[in-house]
């Protein structure tokens, strides 16, 4: 897999807080200027954190972003295209040959099956069957168009991707979840990685799975069940139980300041 951060909005930063002076700021400056200072880059960067726990993240989709994703599976693009508000380019199967995908070993093997040796060698014997296949096809006279129904969902190809900063952030948080399959978190890793060295590690900071960033867990469910079951305890995420504790401290928090309150009225001073 190659990640590439092919260009974006520059500055940055500076373009995410002139956006956001529209809406607080009684006049609004005619250039963006760039912020400096550690106290001024300590603000700029509590303000991006803040955008991107709240609905009020409307400055961050100023920051346009266009990406490169080099090897990685259709199935990573069938996940990655349900991402709103962004646009996207994928390699032409029906152009591009993939005569020797196999050979070259350009698909993509899950961590479950790469660990375990019988799976894995049932796995590259299928792939090089498909491979064998879909040569027999195109020799026989089959075009490339038709040939392509025989390909797996795990063959390599590349991708572009247009997207602004608001829906990028959406999309690596919620996939640095460590419960999202391995090839699209290494994918979020990768862009977050990418941000940081291109962009502002501001925004690289501020981009971590969504049970750190907003207190919310989106697997919440399927946690639970797994947690509640004496089988598939092992498949519980390592971050829930540390969530669930947080959610106790919060609710513990809120349960005695309603208990103050109604004291307070009660027995007002």
């Amino acid at each position: 897999m190659k990640v590439t951060l092919v260009s974006f909005t520059k500055p940055p930063v500076e373009t995410v807080l002139w956006a956001e002076s529209a809406m607080h700021a009684e006049t609004i400056p005619e250039k963006i200027v760039k912020i400096k200072g550690k106290k001024e880059r300590t603000e700029a960067e509590r303000k991006i954190k803040n955008m991107l726990k709240s609905n009020f993240g409307t400055p961050l989709e100023y920051i346009s972003t266009i990406w490169l994703l080099e090897d990685v599976s259709r199935a990573l693009q069938t996940q990655l295209i349900r991402t709103r508000l962004a646009s996207f380019s994928i390699q032409s199967m029906r152009c591009v040959p993939k005569d020797e995908f196999a050979k070259k070993h350009m698909y993509y093997i899950p961590e479950g099956i790469k660990k375990k040796g019988i799976l894995k060698d049932f796995f590259v014997g299928g792939m090089l069957q498909i491979q064998d296949v879909y040569r027999l096809l195109r020799q026989y006279g089959a075009s490339i168009e038709d040939a392509r129904g025989i390909l797996p969902l795990n063959i390599y190809s590349t991708i572009t991707m247009c997207i602004n900063f608001r829906s990028l952030s959406h999309l690596i948080s919620d996939r640095l979840c460590l419960k999202a399959q391995g090839e699209i978190r290494k994918m979020a890793q990768e862009m977050r990685n990418e941000i940081k060295k291109k962009m502002d590690p501001i925004l690289a900071r501020s981009l971590l799975p969504p049970c750190l960033m907003t207190a919310n867990c989106i697997m919440e469910v399927e946690n639970k069940e797994y947690l509640n079951s004496i089988n598939m305890k092992e498949k519980v995420c390592p971050l829930y139980e540390n969530f669930l504790k947080r959610e106790r401290n919060i609710a513990l928090i809120k349960f005695l300041q309603i208990q103050k309150e109604r004291e307070n009225a009660i027995n007002p001073k």
